[in-house]
């Protein structure tokens, strides 16, 4: 049987599964989520790995996710300024960083500058 390695895409597509199977069965504001949507900002186009939903037809986007693997910190500068990217991108006031070791959420204080909670 071949070696098989999981990466940052499988974990997350693992996550996504998780996330839709919970908000399936459960009411809250959340009711989708998905992840690689393509997103054009400035400087060229960006990826988020998970976005959750307001709708099921995934056209409200409540909160984003970034997720590296573990090799990469949380407080790495370019992980969070690519983050913030594309959180102000998507138009969304938080977002959360998460190495599959530790995560960070993100919030926009009364500056709309976005900060750790």
């Amino acid at each position: 049987m071949p070696s098989i390695r999981q990466n940052e895409r499988s974990e997350v597509i693992e996550v996504i599964s998780e996330i839709n199977q919970i908000v399936g069965r459960i009411n809250i504001r959340i009711k989708r989520a998905g992840g690689e949507n393509t997103l054009q900002a400035r400087g060229g186009t960006l990826f988020p790995d998970i976005i959750l939903f307001a709708d099921t037809a995934r056209t409200r986007i409540l909160h984003g996710w970034e997720a590296k693997m573990p090799d990469v910190s949380i407080t790495d500068a370019e992980l969070i300024a690519n983050a913030m990217t594309k959180a102000e991108t998507l138009g969304v006031d938080s977002f959360v960083l998460w190495n599959f070791t530790a995560a960070r959420l993100y919030t926009k204080n009364t500056n709309s500058r976005f900060k750790v909670v």
